[in-house]
């Protein structure tokens, strides 16, 4: 017997700037706009099922030789999300609608650095650290939608409006803004169009009868398409005027554990 998985979407907004890089071309940083599903896991689980020494080795100058993202928590654990992908703030808060959005001048921004202190010659010795170029940034107070997923209700129920979370290597606070009501997930025999963007690897994409890449990354695809006639998650919503979710099977059990 299938267990059975429940799932909320919560829209969670960012009170500082960040980036997601998206490349670092010539001292460049551009980002993505969204937050990716491992930034995301992180940041709402307050990183509470992280393995070993939480201590950031980054910061230390140590970068680890490989660094493999479900060796470091406790994955699967039966709770996962989505990305937190970026969505119409003005239409969100005045037409109660949710539309995903692109990177424009009304949520993102591009600044210059220069690191190198003229007055204290040598302090920016190290060669691996950018020493000048421009950062482009997500502004503040921009929504996100993410949908969490779970066969543990409980664990849904903890979150509430308000509460704030650190996400990201700068770790900037983000805070949950609204959120849908728990609901029990229906396994549909059928194609099933995703709303939001997942992450898949280039073996899962022939899961798919058709797709579009939003981004695609030396460590995973993002897309979003109409899946092949086969098992598939649906969660029926009334929240604003996203009435349902779908999610592949294969996606939910990989994370979940019941693959």
């Amino acid at each position: 017997m299938d267990k059975v998985v429940y799932g909320r979407a919560i829209i969670i907004k960012n009170c500082g700037r960040f980036l997601n890089i998206a490349s670092d071309f010539g001292s460049e940083y551009k980002t993505h706009p969204f937050l990716t599903e491992q930034m995301v896991y992180a940041g709402l689980t307050r990183e509470n099922e992280l393995i070993g020494d939480k201590k950031l080795q980054i910061e230390k100058g140590i970068v680890p030789d490989e660094y493999e993202f479900n060796n470091r928590y406790k994955l699967p654990n039966g709770r996962y999300f989505t990305c937190a992908y970026i969505i119409d703030k003005k239409k969100c808060k005045e037409e109660k609608k949710i539309d995903l959005w692109n990177k424009n001048r009304d949520n993102s921004d591009i600044n210059d650095f220069n690191s190198i202190d003229e007055t204290n010659a040598g302090v920016q010795d190290n060669n691996k650290l950018p020493k000048f170029g421009n950062i482009e940034s997500m502004l503040t107070n921009n929504y996100f939608l993410t949908i969490a997923f779970s066969t543990d209700k409980d664990y849904l129920e903890k979150y509430y409006s308000g509460q704030t979370f650190y996400m990201g290597k700068k770790r900037t606070m983000f805070q949950i803004q609204e959120m849908s009501d728990i609901v029990k997930g229906d396994l549909i025999e059928e194609e099933a169009e995703l709303f939001l963007p997942i992450q898949v690897n280039h073996n899962e994409v022939d899961n798919f009868n058709y797709y579009s890449i939003m981004t695609l990354t030396q460590r995973y695809i993002l897309l979003k398409g109409k899946t092949k006639l086969g098992d598939n998650y649906r969660w029926d919503l009334d929240f604003k005027d996203l009435n349902k979710i779908n999610l592949p099977k294969f996606f939910v059990d990989k994370y979940l554990g019941l693959d």
